[in-house]
């Protein structure tokens, strides 16, 4: 396709392409912070007849293919462009929970938007993992912990990089305290990938009933094999000043709402 110059033709154009290729009535966002098969439920719904799924395209675009980064609204409305002419069309793990207000102002009520979360403590041992692989490649931001936990400073045995990324991980925890005020509902991993009914009711409220997700499909897909699991490294037991860690940095209404979905919180 031409790629006009000037900027007004650039912008008729770009309308011109929207208008060939719109979105679907019905966007969606599944929102994590990963260790929580995000990679495996963005498959299963792509599979699901009538839906259009990514899983954290975004990033893989500003990686590999020198994009320029999206917000949120920019991305979930090229995610439907990509996805025009399914019945809905979506992101799993792209888009994250302080977007979603922007994107349901931008688009109303043909958005609708979820969070996963997961056992706590096969999540942080999955995030331990992750961080591990990528620990001499990677720089996770742990500078925002300094002056948030002053508190852990005495705790950590030598105040390196990794020491703070365990606070890293254990601080996700909190993340829990605002996803299901700005992105909910919130919705267990162990439920989706174990439970046809599940998935389906899933399916059923990212689409607003608009895509009936057939029997076979949500059965087959729990049945399938998980993807991108992270080595949980041989973590099983954790040092008491990991567990100081946990104590000072995790907030007990955090600990209280995973309780109530039925999760314990306890570290071994």
């Amino acid at each position: 396709m031409p790629k006009p110059d000037d900027d007004a033709i650039r912008r008729r154009f770009d309308e011109l392409t929207y208008e060939d290729y719109p979105p679907p009535q019905r966007l969606f966002a599944v929102i994590s912070w990963g260790a929580a098969a995000t990679n495996w439920l963005a498959a299963k719904l792509n599979d699901c007849p009538g839906i259009f799924c990514l899983h954290s395209s975004n990033e893989f675009w500003t990686q590999f293919a020198d994009a320029r980064s999206l917000n949120g609204v920019s991305y979930i409305r090229l995610v439907g462009m990509l996805g025009s002419g399914a019945q809905a069309a979506g992101d799993v793990h792209g888009i994250s929970r302080y977007d979603v207000p922007a994107i349901r102002e931008a688009f109303g009520d043909r958005f609708r938007s979820a969070v996963l979360v997961r056992d706590p403590m096969a999540r942080l041992r999955s995030q331990l993992g992750l961080f591990a692989r990528y620990a001499a490649v990677s720089s996770w931001d742990v500078d925002y912990l300094k002056g948030k936990f002053q508190n852990v400073v005495p705790i950590l045995p030598s105040g390196s990089y990794e020491d703070w990324l365990f606070v890293h991980g254990v601080n996700m925890f909190n993340n829990i305290l605002d996803e299901g005020s700005l992105a909910g509902p919130l919705i267990r991993m162990e439920d989706v990938t174990t439970k046809p009914s599940a998935l389906i009711d899933l399916v059923e409220h990212l689409t607003a009933g608009h895509v009936k997700a057939p029997k076979e499909w949500a059965e087959a897909a729990v049945t399938s094999s998980a993807t991108n699991r992270h080595a949980t490294q041989g973590v099983t037991q954790f040092a008491d000043w990991q567990k100081r860690v946990f104590e000072a940095v995790v907030e007990p209404r955090a600990i209280e709402l995973h309780r109530e979905l039925g999760y314990e919180f306890d570290l071994p």
